[in-house]
């Protein structure tokens, strides 16, 4: 992990945990007027630095849940009361620089516009996580939910029985299929033709596509068919074995046996299609693994393979990327404005999609 990543990685850790916190005072486990566990303990508690709890601290402090006091510890205040505050729930598959954190800012910053709280919920793209996460965030009577779901072969059953019983949701960078459920996204089939237009206009015709698999997960399966059409649209060949769609790594909670064979398998599929000589790929784990793998082969980037992501990823070699970038911070406002809407049982859009760009760097070249 570099500099940068380690840097977002602790700012997100800190916003988690003053969210939890400041859940936990919410709803009562911290009753105003007790006192909060050491820094240390906490530290402990959380798998953190007393450094992150500290930065946690400061933000409930300055939001006015907490006070210090020198020598006694750190005690919940007497929050003034209010009209009962109106709660949403977030869950996330994950939460990092390249994709996430701006979402959960921007809906923290639109909802508290509006007089909301959000409770956020990391699924960590597990099916057993995000079931559990649906459920607390009904039991604690959010009154709707924004969600990305995880990557699996089928949709959640408690999410599609929520829909069901009219339960405001808003699917976010995803959506499902056959099922009127508004989401709010990149379209991802665009931007797909608009990375492989962008590599013929500098020169290549022989193009890679490496991604983990669909299995009912709309982004990558978009992604690939936009792939796929482009090459139809632009009149050039899609040679066989140039799509790789097995990379098990985004989903495989760091396990590294599964890095590794997916290092293997893109090393196996470059070294097979030796005609390619520039790559998409379509997330951000994907791309670290690419960089491996190429890094192994001895080849670098972009003098021997053209690259372009999907999302920021800073460090690839030389640091700036050619990447589509997602307007997270809109998709974050437009899944708030469109779950407002639902939960005033107003009619909203089924698939509201939300413009990208290519941001020109230095991982490809003109052939």
């Amino acid at each position: 992990m570099n500099e940068n990543e380690q840097m977002s990685s602790k700012h997100s850790l800190y916003i988690e945990i003053y969210n939890k916190i400041k859940e936990d005072i919410i709803l009562g486990k911290y009753p105003p007027g007790t006192f909060l566990p050491p820094e240390t303990e906490l530290a402990d508690n959380f798998y953190v630095s007393r450094i992150t709890i500290r930065k946690a601290m400061q933000l409930l402090k300055k939001d006015g849940y907490i006070s210090r006091t020198a020598g006694r510890g750190t005690y919940v205040e007497n929050i003034p009361t209010k009209p009962q505050q109106h709660t949403i729930g977030l869950i996330l598959c994950n939460i990092g620089y390249s994709f996430g954190l701006r979402i959960l800012t921007s809906v923290e910053r639109c909802a508290a516009k509006h007089g909301y709280h959000v409770i956020f919920k990391n699924s960590v793209d597990s099916s057993e996580e995000e079931s559990k996460a649906i459920n607390d965030l009904v039991a604690l009577g959010v009154e709707g939910i924004i969600i990305q779901p995880v990557h699996k072969e089928f949709y959640n059953e408690t999410l599609i029985q929520l829909h069901f019983n009219k339960y405001p949701i808003v699917l976010v960078d995803r959506y499902f299929q056959g099922f009127a459920i508004p989401s709010v996204s990149t379209n991802n089939f665009d931007a797909a033709q608009a990375a492989v237009r962008y590599l013929v206009d500098k020169g290549h015709r022989n193009i890679g596509f490496l991604s983990s698999p669909q299995q009912n997960t709309s982004s990558v399966q978009d992604r690939i068919d936009g792939f796929t059409s482009a090459h139809i649209l632009l009149n050039i060949p899609l040679h066989e074995g140039n799509i790789l769609n097995t990379i098990m790594s985004p989903h495989s909670s760091n396990d590294e046996a599964t890095f590794r064979k997916d290092i293997d398998a893109i090393k196996e599929f470059l070294l097979r299609s030796t005609e390619i000589t520039a790559l998409i790929s379509s997330e951000f784990t994907v791309t670290q693994l690419i960089v491996k793998a190429l890094h192994e082969l001895g080849k670098t980037i972009p003098e021997d393979y053209s690259l372009i992501i999907f999302d920021e990823y800073e460090s690839v070699d030389p640091p700036i990327a050619t990447h589509i970038r997602q307007n997270q911070e809109e998709i974050g406002r437009m899944a708030f404005e469109t779950l407002l809407a639902k939960i005033s049982d107003k009619m909203v859009g089924n698939k509201i999609y939300i413009p990208f760009e290519i941001v020109e760097g230095t991982t490809v070249r003109n052939l």
